[in-house]
Formats: structure tokens, sequence, C-alpha cells
């Protein structure tokens, strides 16, 4: 996409193998410092589909912006069970996003 004159990109880390048991992919927040010093592209962690479950959502999310992620990309439904989506059981609510979201304000604060 660079080498075409695009140089809008950015990394999405969405885990890694090996799968360890309960979760979709390997969640691996900590390739997030590297990324960053080895590229020029942003770093937006993708949680909902590293873990795959709704459950282990805010774990990850924090621990993502803790090791410096720029973003994060967060699957949420107003109902998560029958909503559209590719595995309805990693959304997480909106009332549990908006909680999510003050969480990783105050520790994305502490990075500065």
């Amino acid at each position: 996409i660079v080498n075409f004159g695009n140089p809008n990109v950015l990394l999405c880390p969405r885990g890694t193998l090996p799968n360890l048991e309960g979760y979709r992919n390997h969640p691996d927040e900590s390739i997030t410092p590297l990324l960053k010093e080895k590229t020029w592209a942003p770093v937006v962690v993708d949680p909902s589909h590293s873990v795959g479950k709704a459950l282990y959502v805010e774990a990850c999310s924090m621990a993502a912006v803790a090791y410096g992620a720029d973003g994060l990309c967060i699957e949420a439904n107003i109902d998560p069970v029958t909503g559209l989506g590719d595995d309805p059981k990693q959304a997480i609510t909106p009332d549990a996003f908006r909680q999510l979201l003050i969480k990783c304000e105050a520790i994305w604060d502490l990075r500065s």
C-alpha cells in the first residue's frame, strides 16, 4: 500500500500463535513497543478479535494502552448475543464500552 503511494496505514495486532486455550488468539500486547520502535505506523490493537470473548476485552484493552498502543479497535453492540458481527461473543455492551474508555483514559494519562 505504501509502495503505491498511500502512507495512510496502521498496524493492528490481533494476537499471535500458538493459541492459548480460552482465547481466539494469544493476546500479545507486549509487541506494541517493538512495533512502534521499528516502524513509523500507528499501532491500533484489536482486543476483541485477539481474545474472542467479551469477558477478556477489558483487560486486554487496558494492557494494550499501558504498552503504548495509539488506539484500540473494540467491538461493541447493544445486544452482543444477537448482533451482527463475525462472532457475537467478543462484543461488549455500550455501557461496558463507556466504562472501559474511562479506565483506558486514566492509563493513557499515566503514560505522559
